[in-house]
Order: structure tokens, then sequence, then C-alpha cells
């Protein structure tokens, strides 16, 4: 079974569609040399990185829309999620790694255990709300996580300390 959130726009559900057959034999064939003991479902979402997800408690392998848009990227996504799937079966939760369980049964179903996809993806970018200028330069160093406050930070270009701009700062130079 194959399920289709309502958040896929009229593109990636045409294309999704057009992989259901091909997603469905591969699924029967990793299922005829490789079974597991409860049903598999597999979901579509629209994930902006993962290209899949296993979540094994409930037999559920989850495909990017957004990620996987060749159905070779597709196929080799859904044994990579079945192999998780399939190795928790086999050896309990603490196999859902990509450990040496997870490898052998990529290797067992003909694929190579690479962890990390290589597809395009979608990255939010990140605020960096917090601006730390040089009181030597002036140079102003833009984070996403504060720095912390018990420690002093020099710039490697001069020498000179970070210093935290405080909300009262930003507003008047915003001014």
């Amino acid at each position: 079974m194959i399920a289709y959130p309502h958040r896929l726009t009229a593109e990636e559900r045409a294309r999704l569609n057009a992989f259901e057959g091909p997603i469905l034999a591969k699924l029967a064939e990793l299922r005829a040399s490789h079974p597991v003991r409860f049903e598999v479902t597999v979901t579509w979402k629209a994930l902006r990185v993962s290209a899949g997800l296993a979540r094994w408690r409930i037999g559920e392998i989850v495909l990017s829309a957004r990620v996987l848009r060749e159905l070779p990227d597709v196929i080799e996504t859904l044994v990579h999620e079945y192999a998780h799937l399939y190795a928790v079966d086999r050896y309990g939760p603490a196999a859902a790694n990509h450990g040496p369980a997870w490898q052998a049964a990529m290797r067992a179903m003909g694929y190579p255990p690479i962890v990390r996809h290589k597809l395009p993806v979608e990255r939010k970018p990140r605020e960096r709300r917090f601006q730390y200028p040089c009181a030597r330069c002036g140079f102003i160093l833009h984070r996403v996580q504060p720095l912390r406050s018990d420690r002093v930070y020099l710039h490697l270009g001069c020498g000179g300390e970070f210093r935290q701009l405080n909300a009262q700062t930003l507003s008047k130079s915003a001014a």
C-alpha cells in the first residue's frame, strides 16, 4: 500500500503515480527474498532533506516527494529503508542504525551500504540572530547559536575580542 499526503503538489502527485508500479514490484521482491514479520506500508511525504525514513515500530517506509525525482533514486531509497526494517526484524531495535546489521542487509539485497544521498535538497536558511562585533577592527561575526558568556572569544584576523550586541544596541543601530 502506498499513501499520499494531502500536501503534495499536482506535479509531485503525477510523478509519484508513475512510480507506484515499480515501487510495489520492488517491495514485493524484497518481501519475498528478505521477509519481515509485519506488514510494510510506503508513504510519500514532503521531506526537504531526507530521501527517506524507516519507521520500524510501525512498519512504515517514508519516501520524500521533494527529494526523490528519478525512479532509480526512489528504488535505491526504498531498498535502503527496507534494509532498516529487515535488520530490526532480525536483530532487534539495536540494529536500527547504519551499523553492521544494516550494512549486511544492504549487501544481501545487492546494494552498496551507502548512508548519505547526494541528491539536491531544499535547505531552510538558518537565521543568524546573534551578532558579535570585533572590538578592534569592527568585523561582525554572525551566529545561529549564542557564544558562551563565560568565555573570551578572539578574532583570528586581528586579535580583537568579540562582544555581543544586545537588543538595545541593535535597535539603535537599525534606526
